[in-house]
């Protein structure tokens, strides 16, 4: 059911009574039943009532629609109706036709022509995925008996801003250009937080700046990286910038840099937020503790097996305690530590210790080679 105010439509007038005559639907009941035939098949019936305001009559239609499919082929739709009103322009049956296909997960064509109305569309459309170097495409044809209109909109996503173009033109039934209008369409956003400052694509609602930590040495970072593609990164024009966040909505952002430094320990490679209205995040990926050390333990010469143990830092009481275990070998890797002295400390009968010195300034992957156990 559907309502309408009396301001909800064109006005004419006045009338003899200097009242303005409005024009348009006062209220419509509808109602649908659809039945699914096989699963690709749909067919479904609908019947509505509308009661007209001022100069527009009353008039309802009863109609049914059929939705089909055969296997990779495009996806039909025929509808017929039938609408009685006070005009006899506007009744009579109709047969609307339509088909949709697709061309992979993301563009479809469409197309539709009314017998009734004697009006139809062409449509083309390709969505965006939303990451750097992604754009979307959409071209729509339209066909009436007062003439042909035709637009098309482009639009690029890129790393700090977003770009598109525009075009549409109208011919008249004689093939007159009756009106044509291009646009040409650029956008981006500064953004800021303490002592963070960022420009990429515009803002909707809350944002994130994401920095690499100082021990990355400048390599770019990548946020939500799959292979070569890439939501946003940093790079010699600063800090990335995350401009779709939804406020109160929490959201994981994931971020490492490909060219950083081998072994460099990530830690969880994730961030979770949870943006206030309108307001923004710095993130900072590494840290101090991302080194990685490789090595193998022995005990009395022989290798340490399948042994579990900590890594403790001997100059910060407050660093975080590092689990460790060895293989089948003897062999280790203990990530996210720093450099400087760190112990490590490995279960059994008699507990073992090993101490290693990380060189100052090491990032990323420390080779440790051999250890012997303390005397």
């Amino acid at each position: 059911y559907e309502t309408r105010s009396t301001a909800f439509g064109r006005r004419y007038g006045p009338d003899a009574d200097g009242a303005p005559i409005s024009d348009g639907v006062s209220w419509t009941v509808a109602t649908t039943a659809s039945f699914l035939v096989t699963e690709e098949n749909i067919a479904s019936l609908n019947a509505s009532y509308s009661r007209g305001r001022g100069v527009t009559p009353d008039y309802y239609d009863i109609g049914t629609a059929f939705a089909f499919r055969w296997g990779d082929l495009p996806q039909f739709t025929v509808s017929a109706s039938y609408r009685h009103s006070d005009r006899p322009e506007e009744r009579g049956f109709g047969v609307l036709f339509g088909f949709t296909t697709r061309f992979g997960a993301r563009s479809f064509a469409s197309g539709e022509y009314d017998t009734r109305e004697q009006r139809g569309s062409l449509a083309f459309n390709q969505a965006s995925l939303h990451e750097t170097n992604s754009y979307n495409l959409n071209a729509r044809l339209d066909f009436a008996g007062d003439g042909v209109g035709g637009s098309a909109v482009a639009n690029i996503v890129g790393n700090r801003g977003e770009a598109g173009v525009s075009h549409s033109t109208f011919l008249n039934e004689s093939g007159e250009i009756v009106g044509s209008r291009s646009g040409l369409r650029g956008a981006l956003s500064l953004a800021a937080t303490g002592d963070s400052v960022a420009f990429g694509r515009p803002i909707h609602d809350s944002f994130a700046i994401v920095r690499g930590h100082r021990t990355l040495d400048g390599a770019d970072v990548w946020v939500d990286r799959a292979g070569e593609r890439y939501a946003v990164r940093s790079g010699r024009l600063g800090p990335a910038l995350i401009n779709d966040l939804t406020s109160y909505n929490p959201r994981n952002i994931r971020a490492d840099a490909p060219d950083g430094p081998p072994g460099y320990d990530y830690g969880t490679g994730s961030f979770r937020v949870l943006p206030p209205y309108r307001a923004g995040y710095t993130v900072t990926v590494g840290s101090d503790y991302a080194v990685t050390v490789m090595g193998v333990l022995t005990d009395a010469g022989e290798p340490l097996v399948l042994t579990s143990g900590s890594a403790r830092s001997l100059d910060d009481p407050d660093a975080p305690v590092v689990a460790i275990f060895t293989n089948r070998t003897g062999r280790f890797s203990a990530g996210g530590l720093k450099p400087g002295r760190w112990r490590l400390t490995m279960a059994g009968p008699i507990p073992l210790q090993y101490d290693i010195v990380i060189p100052t300034g090491t990032v990323g992957l420390h080779q440790a080679g051999v250890l012997e156990a303390n005397p």
